[in-house]
């Protein structure tokens, strides 16, 4: 068994990686088998990537886990609330798919994580190993185990950059004269959501020649709340290393590139903090009892230094390009790195793109001091001129006029609107084909106004008995059970009113008879529509419902 120190540790590790991947720790119970630990994800704050939380954390603690585990992952409905006496009480999960993951748990072998039969099939995002039929304590038919094997890379998918030709230009030039004067630019970025800022620089990097150019991203949203993320990813970046490495991997690839760096004539006692410090950042807990007990501010000094050495490296002679995708969302510890990194790149091109919706007020006093010259990048709505081609890339068909002016009068030209109603417009087979493109069907009603109205729209054209279980169901919240929704409804709910609303890209399979809507918003907008007097009226309608499902469970 663990000696008592190895056991702390283990817990700190566990308690620091689930705050940090938003996830919540329920319960942890030692026993004379070892201890069980009970974390979900979802509860009592629900998130849109809630499993990736919980599989990102499940992989953290594996690689830094110096005690063997295994685990057991499922997803459904559970009870999730406060449990215990006025005097001593916790939050905490119990159901029969928390039962069942426990029961996974104590099947896997050391080391692996798995999953249940309902849950696998639906990650597109990641891969597993089928291992047949088992029979689990507590269950009376047997279940299909699927062994994680790790997460698959999906890229995003790109369309054409459609109406930027000028903003590109001029961004392009800006970063050529910084480049020739050696000059210090700040690029500041901005636009709504879904204007297309994320595309813009995907297509300005690839315009910019990389024997000209060093292009850093630092991605600032990550699903870890880990401080210094952003760097993190440029130093994994650099070890450019498989899918999910090893800690042996990294340990080795990344000695070999601290001990390659020209750190001046004294690097050979630097390296070793050096590499002592990028292990931190990589989480590979190093030990070292020399450089433990070092000041925080040593260690973070040591490990800009190092890290600076690396791009220099890297860039060479290049015009180096710090690209901050959202930017407001960066921590406050990878923004002093940024401000050293620029204060470092003096005598050097350098540019700093911010990306962000509404300009990111942090940075000022960093421009003020720091940049020789700062440009504003607004992106607006795409204009009259180029809007026909964008239409026409989310189609993938020759549009009519009409149907464009009607579009870009709805959307302001905004991409990402206008495609989700050119969907909408597909969904409700409104276009039909004619010798000046396509064109809405006579009858049309008029598109709404926002997305949240795109999903009303198309509630509405429901049949009036599927508006009224879609609405019931809205007030279940995202996942939806098809037992508690028939009680409500009076009516059990047919399989066909199901596939119906599939097909119209409302809500979707989990499992045979649990639904989930196929975004929140979808839950959210169709919940808030309705009067607050109805909503409570169908709220205790639930609430009678689980009771007389569940009466030979109440006390």
């Amino acid at each position: 068994p663990p000696g008592e120190e190895e056991t702390e540790e283990f817990i700190k590790m566990v308690l620091t990686h689930t705050a940090n991947f938003s996830t919540t720790l329920g319960m942890i119970d030692f026993g004379d088998k070892g201890a069980k630990i009970l974390i979900f994800s979802g509860a009592p704050i629900a998130l849109e990537d809630d499993l990736l939380r919980a599989v990102s954390l499940l992989e953290r603690i594996r690689a830094e886990a110096k005690l063997p585990i295994r685990a057991g992952v499922t997803r459904g409905s559970v009870f999730a609330g406060m449990v215990g006496s006025r005097n001593r009480c916790t939050y905490t999960v119990m159901g029969s798919r928390v039962n069942l993951a426990a029961r996974l748990m104590t099947e896997a072998s050391w080391g692996d994580f798995l999953f249940d039969e309902e849950l696998a099939p639906s990650c597109d995002f990641l891969s597993f190993q089928n291992l047949g039929e088992r029979s689990l304590k507590g269950f009376s038919r047997q279940r299909i185990a699927y062994k994680f094997l790790g997460k698959r890379k999906v890229e995003p998918s790109r369309y054409p950059l459609v109406g930027r030709k000028r903003e590109l230009r001029d961004a392009l030039d800006w970063l050529r004269e910084a480049k020739e004067k050696k000059s210090r630019l700040c690029i500041d970025l901005q636009g709504e959501a879904g204007i297309g800022k994320s595309q813009f620089c995907y297509f300005l990097q690839e315009a910019l020649p990389v024997e000209n150019y060093f292009w850093i991203s630092l991605p600032c949203r990550t699903i870890s709340q880990h401080p210094l993320s952003p760097w993190k990813r440029v130093l994994l970046e650099k070890l450019n290393l498989k899918e999910n490495p090893g800690e042996e991997d990294l340990g080795r690839e990344l000695k070999l590139l601290v001990r390659s760096l020209e750190g001046g004539e004294d690097w050979d006692a630097k390296s070793s903090i050096a590499l002592y410090s990028c292990e931190l950042l990589l989480d590979l807990n190093p030990t070292s009892p020399s450089f433990d007990s070092l000041p925080a501010r040593r260690r973070r000094q040591n490990l800009w230094e190092t890290l600076h050495l690396i791009l220099t490296d890297s860039a060479r002679q290049r015009c180096t390009v710090f690209y901050v995708e959202d930017s407001h969302h960066m921590d406050p510890e990878s923004r002093e790195t940024l401000r050293f990194m620029l204060t470092r790149h003096t005598g050097k091109a350098t540019v700093l793109l911010l990306e962000s919706r509404s300009g990111t007020g942090w940075t000022q006093e960093l421009l003020d001091s720091q940049f020789d010259r700062r440009q504003e990048l607004c992106l607006e709505g795409i204009e009259t001129e180029a809007f026909p081609a964008l239409v026409k890339t989310y189609l993938d068909a020759q549009p009519a006029p009409a149907l464009v002016a009607m579009l870009q009068k709805r959307t302001l030209g905004n991409p990402f609107f206008t495609e989700q109603l050119v969907k909408f417009l597909r969904s409700t087979s409104a276009l039909n084909s004619t010798n000046r493109g396509l064109e809405m069907a006579e009858g049309t009603q008029t598109l709404p106004m926002s997305v949240r109205q795109v999903i009303l729209s198309r509630v509405d054209q429901l049949h009036r008995s599927l508006v009224r279980l879609i609405k019931t169901a809205s007030i279940l919240g995202r996942e939806v059970p098809i037992a508690l929704l028939s009680h409500m409804l009076r009516n059990p709910v047919k399989g066909s009113s199901c596939e119906t609303l599939q097909r119209e890209a409302l809500w979707r399979p989990l499992q045979e008879l649990l639904y989930l809507f196929q975004h929140s918003m979808i839950q959210e907008t169709i919940y808030e529509r309705q009067m607050n007097k109805v909503r409570t009226k169908l709220h205790a309608l639930a609430v009678r419902s689980l009771e007389a499902i569940h009466k030979d469970r109440l006390a």
